[in-house]
């Protein structure tokens, strides 16, 4: 993979950032990979198979006291591919215009807030549409470190598995509450209509979601992340049910040198009933050299990685 990315201050106020990685993939002729979804042309397993990908950002920000205005795109060819990372989906492209007003009473009460506002639109890489949302967010930064949130989002279209959904309505809230370095606390609510995505028959249904955060911090070198959340969709009828469920999942942050940190993650997910283990040890001896060792244990089989980088310059 090559990349390339510039950042030019045009003033005071004015910044303009951009980003282009060309990805050159070469598969090997192995079982690894048996099955799976075909993409332009070529499929999934590992057959020999050669491609190149594209990745791009172009941003402009107008940024003031009270002010952020900001105009970006960004996208990802399907063939796009991250050895020296992971990229959770491609074949997309993104137009956003974004606005925010800060304020900055520094009260008693109210310390800073601000409300922001962000039109967007998804398309494929080829062109067709994928959504069209319309988000209004906005938090206060209260005494006491109490922080809330509010979200109102409006997609008015979204194309999914062929299907044309229309006016989708979201809303939510958030608290957060860090009193001390050693704990911070988190709740969040939202509902609204949405998509049943993972459902035979595709349809609207009405949703409502919960998750409880909760970290502590012990002496700077421990840190111990839980977060519960808890999802259902309804019929737009409101009495039949399309899904319940929970997810939990803990994750343990040990820093045992300024080198090495060891995180252990464990998920259990009442959707599917499956159990997710992940250990990570990360060795990081100077800032051009990372070593990655770890696993993942899912559905009763385990899977085992040794990972390392170094980074030439000076």
């Amino acid at each position: 993979m090559v990349a390339a990315d510039v950042n030019l201050r045009l003033s005071d106020a004015l910044r303009f950032k951009a980003e282009v990685a060309f990805s050159d993939t070469r598969e090997p002729n192995a079982s690894w990979i048996t099955g799976g979804e075909n993409f332009k042309g070529r499929t999934a397993v590992l057959d020999g198979e050669r491609y190149q990908g594209l990745a791009m950002y172009g941003g402009l920000v107008r940024q003031s006291k009270h002010w952020t205005l900001r105009a970006d795109l960004m996208g990802q060819s399907p063939t796009f591919r991250a050895e020296m990372g992971f990229e959770p989906q491609n074949d997309w492209m993104r137009y956003e215009l974004g606005a925010s007003y800060n304020g900055f009473p520094n009260k008693k009460w109210v310390k800073t807030w601000s409300v922001y506002n962000e039109a967007t639109q998804y398309r494929y890489f080829d062109g067709n549409l994928r959504q069209n949302h319309h988000l209004a967010w906005g938090w206060i930064q209260w005494g006491s470190n109490l922080r809330s949130s509010f979200f109102h989002r409006v997609r008015f279209d979204e194309v999914f598995k062929g299907v044309h959904f229309s006016n989708l309505r979201t809303f939510g809230t958030n608290l957060n509450w860090r009193p001390s370095q050693t704990f911070n606390a988190g709740l969040e609510w939202n509902t609204g209509q949405s998509i049943a995505y993972n459902e035979t028959e595709l349809r609207i249904g009405r949703e409502a979601n919960v998750a409880l955060t909760v970290q502590v911090q012990v002496g700077g070198q421990l840190r111990w992340n839980h977060m519960l959340t808890h999802a259902q969709m309804h019929e737009l009828n409101a009495t039949d049910l399309i899904y319940r469920g929970f997810i939990y999942r803990s994750g343990l942050e040990w820093s045992l040198t300024r080198a090495t940190e060891l995180r252990l993650v464990g998920q259990w997910d009442a959707f599917n009933a499956n159990l997710l283990v992940q250990p990570v040890l990360t060795y990081r001896p100077n800032a051009f050299t990372l070593v990655y060792a770890g696993g993942q244990y899912v559905q009763g089989a385990w899977q085992a990685y040794l990972k390392g980088q170094v980074a030439l310059g000076s």
